[in-house]
């Protein structure tokens, strides 16, 4: 595998990407110094990797990215790309370091680590850098080397470099599996004894669940055995309930058709009593008009209907007494009624007032129920309580023992944990001594550091305090500037553009007059508009032909030589308004002419000197004007130009302060950051030298921290040990103290078991009598309320028999009104009769015949309404029994519904009972668990033997068999591991083994080549003399140093330091010929080896790499004319500009033809 291309970017002098093809053969790399040629090197060597900084000369990451120079700006990075070929196969390995420190390597374009690229080529035979690479002055350095470097050599040639690497990671391995191995065998006693443990629980847990289990099998069992006989009880008393139904509903059936058919019977005789009724009247009314004819034919027929009237009356009145008999009974009814009602009331409110009681003793029952519950986990509590304190006591008498069997063992232990702790702790206190001495030094340098921090603090602390005021003062500059600005704004607003530029004005009147501070809103104020009005000298507007003027004008005439008048004497006189203002050229040339005014403090002042002094103006302080014309402005609010003129200046003024005040700070803000960057520096000095006492000390720590462990490991056992002993002694005293500790609590728990079981009974016994509070409740809430719908049938019957009276005593009511009708009837016939006897005696005899038959009939009717009300009373006698029959047949159902109301409680009290102790409803428990076939006695006794096993048990941790298994689990697993580190540990020792003792074998066959081939080459280069290498410690080859030993022809030298210069360069050569005879390598790469060789040994040096150049590719970096004639291919570099290699090529396919410069 020789190297193919190179491509370099932003590396070092080559910030342009050059690429640079090599070929088989020898490749010169020529051209002055410092132009580059070494840098091509160094790209190869950091492109391999496994270099450091130093190597490449350069002290940070970033010196190896190009650094710009006074064209060119600096990079940002630097890559470099290299191409190995051999036969088809390409291997593309790329380097790219980022200023910001980051860094990667790709692989034929994939992002791998360092290690895969030395790793791949290792495997392509292409060895250290230290191998392939002779760099510039190392030649000669060769020889003066450690013997370990030159050995480290003779590995690469005999190929055990990459089997070494492989035992130290072997040795490391095996290092940290057998720390494994010991951590995991005290992680298998610890689980070893928890497992063991847990088994033990485990084997509790399991016999508890299963009895408890076993009791909630019983207990299922009793609670089906009880269901099953409520549910045939329930099934009894539903069949008899349902015939008691069916017998009360043929009853109730019978009954009623009954009372159909004595209606329809009363119906009957109804219709039968008034046709007998009628025909009674129809015989009364032929036996009157008989009577009448008689009374025609003889006086008697009047007594007849005398007689007849007579018996009608009697009849009345018996159906008087009839009536009245009705409302006797019909009131007698109504009473027994109202009796119903009232009985009835009563009963519902005991039926009400029963259920609530019932209510109020179902309650107390579920509350006593509750309270028992808990009285029975008491019990339970207690019960695990003594249990365990029976099986503590167990323990601590065990406890006992196992104390006297333990002392002797610990004894030994302790003796043997003395003696390697005394050997430990005296190396340790070796480290400790080293350690004291680097940390005092590393104290010192932490105190400069902090003292350095301290000041780099206190510069901080100044710093940030000057760029405060400095950011400060200069916000205060940007404020005032754009305040100025916004003034002149406003002033440049304010102010009209004129129209017309006159060439004889001055100007405008703002900018020709300047106010003292002050002054400005005065003359504002004085002056009005005319602050903006242009000056004009009243001469040249005479002189124009034309005026045309917009906007303001100020017109000042020539100055004369009037005096200015004297200031009247007053105390509220201020003075002159003028003495105040500062006029410009040319308003200064006609300064007297310009308005003047008197600056009086208020405006009382004002009036009274312009009474005195008609010719002057008057300005108060607040800005009130008095003109001389007695016209009086009175001061306004608002700024006028000149007072934003004034204002203007003070803040112009203001801005020059503060810029004078800004630079002192800007200058001392630039000092002091580069008083702190010195002191960042010296800091970062002082961190290098604590980082180093630092490693120093973390190396001691590393040891000490190692032999500390041991150290802490063996005081532990030695601790424990003698801890352990202590506790023998003192658990003794404090076991028998312990064991008659559990006895006085074993008796107490028992005491109070007792205790809790006496109130368990008494609680029982309370429930019962609740229980039989509830039944008796119960029974009495039924039959109030079988009583309540007795009591309501018995009323409906009452309201029938009264709505029956009712019709009957409205049928009699009709009777005696018809028969009423019909003695006034009567009374009216016999009138008649008397009138017309003597016209009706011809149908006397008629007369009589008819009523004969009508007798015989009226007869029939009354035998036919005899026999109905003997058939009446017969069916009333019937339907009274059949009452008394559904009456007991009603009782009956009710006491049936009352029992199956019982059943049913009983019922839901057992699901309620079975669902607090299985969590299970009966149904649930029917359809899981079959009957099996066991007498209720049986189960129960199996039951009660079950639970007296149950309380023997302490408290058991239930989680035990869970936990157990998961210790299991991780017991096999950690033997599983343990058998696997064993094994590791056994194959890794004999990997180690099989190491050693095929790099010693192939380390010294190659040994005898390295030396047959250094003798060869030696004595062609020196044409004699002899070569050897020899180990510094024969016995131990792999790893004993070298040493080599040279003696040219003509000299017998004792040490190789004796040598020239010249004969040292070429023995390191001769000495790496021959290495590369023994294991060519597939390119090597030469830095100026030849410098100081002369021009015979020159001659034999580039024979020998022309005899090599057919298996290794040669690279070299020369100065030699003779070296560069051998080369099959040259690079030239120069530096056209400053930091850049330029790169030329030339290649020499015939050696009498001229070099092509491509």
């Amino acid at each position: 595998m020789i190297i193919k291309k190179l491509e370099i970017h932003g590396f070092k002098s080559f910030p342009d990407r050059t690429k640079i093809v090599f070929h088989p053969g020898i490749t010169a790399i020529i051209g002055p110094n410092g132009t580059g040629k070494s840098n091509i090197i160094d790209a190869i060597l950091w492109v391999l990797g496994g270099v450091r900084q130093k190597a490449l000369r350069g002290e940070k990451t970033e010196d190896i990215i190009f650094n710009g120079n006074n064209r060119r700006p600096a990079l940002s990075l630097a890559e470099v790309i290299m191409t190995l070929e051999e036969g088809n196969e390409e291997l593309v390995i790329s380097h790219r370091l980022f200023r910001s420190g980051e860094s990667e390597y790709r692989l034929n374009g994939k992002p791998v680590r360092l290690k895969d690229i030395q790793d791949a080529l290792w495997k392509r035979e292409v060895a250290e850098k230290d191998y392939y690479i002779i760099e510039q002055g190392s030649i000669g350095l060769l020889l003066t080397s450690r013997p370990q470097e030159k050995r480290q050599l003779l590995e690469e040639a005999a190929g055990t470099a990459f089997y070494k690497e492989k035992k130290r990671q072997a040795q490391l391995k095996l290092e940290d599996t057998e720390q494994n191995l010991t951590r995991l065998e005290d992680i298998i006693a610890e689980v070893t004894r928890t497992k063991n443990s847990l088994a033990r629980q485990a084997a509790a847990a399991r016999r508890y669940r299963q009895l408890r289990e076993r009791i909630r099998e019983l207990r299922s069992l009793l609670y089906l055995k009880k269901m099953s006989q409520l549910e045939s009880q329930k099934k009894e008393t539903n069949l008899a309930y349902q015939n008691c139904l069916e017998e009360e509903k043929a009853c109730l059936t019978k009954i009623k058709t009954m009372e159909k058919e004595i209606s329809s019977l009363r119906q009957e005789l109804w219709e039968l009593s008034q046709q007998l009724e009628k025909g009674r009247e129809e015989l009364h009314s032929l036996e009157g008009m008989h009577q009448r004819l008689e009374a025609e034919t003889q006086t008697r027929r009047l007594e007849f209907l005398e007689e007849r009237k007579k018996q009608a009356l009697e009849e009345i009145g018996q159906l008087e007494e009839e009536k009245n008999v009705l409302d006797q009974e019909l009131n007698l009814l109504k009473n027994v009624e109202a009796e119903l009602a009232s009985s009835l009331k009563e009963k519902h409110a005991a039926f009400d007032q029963a259920r609530k009681e019932w209510e109020e003793f179902d309650r107390i029952r579920r509350q006593s129920g509750a309270d028992l519950q808990k009285l029975r986990d008491d019990h339970l509590q207690k019960v695990a309580s003594l249990t365990e304190a029976k099986n503590q006591l167990s323990r601590l008498e065990k406890e006992l023992e196992l104390s006297l069997k333990q002392e002797n063992k610990l004894r030994a232990q302790i003796e043997k944990a003395t003696q390697e702790l005394n050997s430990l702790q005296a190396r340790i206190n070796e480290i400790r001594s080293e350690m004291e001495d680097t940390e005092k030094e590393k104290q010192g340098k932490e105190m400069d550091l902090e003292k350095a921090r301290k000041e780099k603090e206190a510069l901080q602390i100044q710093l940030e305090e000057t760029r405060e005021r400095a950011l400060t003062r200069q916000k205060r500059k940007e404020a005032l500037a754009y305040e100025i600005e916004a003034l002149k704004k406003i002033i440049e607003q304010t102010l009209q553009p004129q129209e017309k530029d006159w060439p004889s004005s001055f100007g405008r009147l703002i900018d020709l007059l300047q106010a003292e501070p002050g002054y400005g809103h005065i003359l504002d104020l004085f002056l009005g508009e005319a602050a903006r009005a242009s000056v004009f000298p009243a001469e040249a507007l005479i002189d124009s032909e034309v005026i045309e003027f917009k906007g303001l004008a100020f017109i000042l005439p020539p100055s004369s030589l009037t005096p200015e008048p004297n200031l009247p004497s007053h105390p509220e006189i201020v003075g002159w308004l003028k003495n105040n203002l500062h006029p410009r050229e040319p308003l200064a040339s006609r300064w007297a002419e310009f308005p003047e005014a008197v600056i009086v403090r208020n405006l009382q002042a004002a009036i009274e000197l312009w009474l005195k002094y008609r010719d002057l103006n008057f300005v108060t302080l607040k800005g009130e004007v008095l003109l001389a014309n007695g016209l009086i402005r009175a001061g306004e609010k608002g700024e006028g130009l000149f007072t934003l003129k004034e204002e203007e200046q003070s803040r112009q003024q203001e801005l020059l302060e503060v810029e004078k005040e800004l630079i002192p700070l800007q200058e001392k803000w630039s000092e002091l950051e580069a008083a702190l960057t010195r002191m960042e520096n010296l800091m970062e000095e002082g961190k290098k030298g604590l980082a180093h006492l630092e490693n120093r000390l973390r190396e001691l720590e590393k040891e000490q921290t190692r032999l500390k462990m041991q150290e802490n490991q063996l005081l532990q056992n030695l601790t424990l040990f003698e801890r352990e002993m202590e506790l023998l002694s003192r658990d003794k005293v404090q076991v028998e103290a312990k064991i008659s500790s559990v006895k006085r609590e074993i008796e107490e728990l028992i005491a109070e078991e007792n205790l809790i079981r006496e109130r368990i009974l008494e609680a029982e016994r309370s429930l019962e009598e609740q229980e039989e509070k509830i039944n008796r409740q119960s029974q009495q809430v039924m039959e109030l309320r079988a009583l309540v719908e007795i009591e309501e049938t018995k009323k409906e019957h009452i309201q029938r028999q009264i709505k029956d009276l009712e019709q009957r005593k409205l049928n009699l009511s009709q009777k005696i009104q018809t028969l009423k009708l019909q003695v006034e009837a009567w009374e009216r016939e016999e009138e008649e009769i008397r009138e017309n006897l003597k016209q009706m005696a011809e149908k006397i005899k008629t007369l009589r015949t008819t009523i004969e038959n009508k007798r015989q009939a009226l007869a029939d009717l009354e035998n036919r309404y005899l026999q109905l009300r003997k058939e009446d009373e017969t069916r009333e006698k019937e339907i009274s029994e059949l009452r008394n029959l559904y009456e007991k047949k009603k009782d009956e159902r009710i006491n049936q519904e009352i029992a199956r109301t019982q059943i049913d409680r009983d019922l839901a009290n057992l699901g309620e009972n079975c669902w607090q102790e299985l969590r299970k409803t009966l149904e649930e428990l029917k359809a899981e668990s079959p009957q099996k076939e066991m007498f209720g006695e049986e189960i129960e006794a199996e039951l009660e033997k079950a639970e007296e096993e149950l309380q023997k048990f302490r408290a058991v941790n239930l989680m035990a068999e869970e936990e157990y298994q998961q210790q299991k689990e991780r017991y096999n697993f950690l033997i599983t591991q343990r058998n696997d580190l064993r094994a590791s540990i056994e194959a890794t020792r004999e990997a180690i083994e099989k190491i050693d003792e095929e790099s010693k074998k192939q380390f010294l066959q190659a040994l005898d080549q390295v030396n047959r081939h250094f003798q060869e080459v030696f004595s062609f280069l020196f044409r004699g003399g002899v070569a050897e290498v020899r180990l510094t410690n024969p016995e131990n080859p792999l790893e004993s140093g070298a040493e080599i030993l040279a003696q040219p022809p003509g000299k017998k030298l004792q040490n190789i330091n004796l040598l020239s210069g010249g004969e040292k360069s070429l023995t390191s050569l001769a000495f790496l010929f021959a290495l590369f005879r023994t294991r060519p390598t597939p390119f090597c790469i030469l830095d100026e080896v030849d410098a100081a060789l002369d021009e015979n040994n020159i001659s034999r040096f580039v024979d020998l790499m022309e005899e090599m150049k057919a298996t290794t590719q040669f690279i070299i970096v020369t100065h030699n004319y003779r070296t560069m004639e051998v080369a099959d291919y040259i690079y030239g570099t120069t530096m056209e500009e400053p930091n850049v290699t330029t790169l030329y090529s030339v290649r020499l396919e015939k050696k009498q033809e001229a070099p092509t410069l491509s």
